[in-house]
This record gives C-alpha cells, sequence and structure tokens, in this order.
C-alpha cells in the first residue's frame, strides 16, 4: 500500500486505492489460531526469541508496525513506470 501511495505522489497522480483503516494483524492471526507478534519498537522486535519461534511447527505472523509516511526505495520502480524523480 505504500508503494501505491508514494508512487502516486511522486507521479503527481490522484491519490487513490492505497488507504486502510488501522488493523492489528497479530490480532486478527491470533483470532484464527496462529501464533503472532506485533512489532511496534526496536524493544519489542529485540525480546522476540527467533531461534524459539523458528523451532515451533505452522505459521507465525510478525506485524511489524512502520512509519506510513517513510518513503520506500522505490527509484527502480518509478523509472520502469518511465516517471522521472
Amino acid at each position: 500500500m505504500g508503494l501505491v501511495k508514494h508512487g502516486q505522489r511522486l507521479a503527481k497522480a490522484e491519490p487513490i486505492g492505497y488507504q486502510l483503516l488501522p488493523t492489528n494483524f497479530s490480532e486478527v492471526a491470533k483470532a484464527m489460531g496462529i501464533e503472532a507478534y506485533r512489532i511496534e519498537n526496536k524493544s519489542d522486535f529485540d525480546n522476540l526469541d527467533i531461534n524459539e519461534i523458528l523451532r515451533k511447527p505452522g505459521p507465525c505472523l510478525l506485524d511489524v508496525v512502520i512509519d506510513r509516511n517513510e518513503v520506500p526505495p522505490m527509484g527502480l520502480r518509478m523509472k520502469v513506470l518511465g516517471t522521472v524523480l
């Protein structure tokens, strides 16, 4: 969704189809019986026992919260789309 948002902004296109309501995906996963963790800051990540998570069978979701205004590295994508940055 971020690529769509920032691509539209950089290309001066109409800003549509990129908004997503705030969602705690870790809670959604847990409701389906899937092990999940929400990562909101570095200490949340540091407190994970990655080796223990990897030893368990089945899926595990890491819901990593990022800054929605941080522009991802997308220069190549814009070049392929024919947009000059």
